[in-house]
């Protein structure tokens, strides 16, 4: 899969979705992040479970991201929620 973003300094996401069960996707995928010179100063790493509802139109998710640094650490942790609605 892959996202584009409009948040700079930070890199569009790259990564992978698969079909679990009962209308479940899990999707992770990684974004670079850039300090204002343009220097590399880690990277976020999204892990997302999303459901489609009966008929695919939309679909609701929860998501742990994770930032970590150049080493790959992790420096800090979050959750979120997600909904989309299909464009027409």
């Amino acid at each position: 899969m892959v996202e584009a973003t409009s948040k700079a300094p930070m890199s569009g996401g790259i990564g992978a979705w698969t079909k679990a069960s009962n209308g479940h996707f899990v999707v992770t995928f990684r974004k670079y992040r850039f300090d204002a010179t343009g220097a590399y100063v880690g990277s976020t790493v999204i892990n997302e479970d999303d459901v489609v509802a009966a008929g695919g139109q939309s679909y609701d998710g929860t998501a742990t991201t994770k930032l970590l640094d150049p080493s790959g650490a992790v420096v800090n942790t979050f959750t979120s929620t997600s909904h989309a609605v299909r464009m027409s």
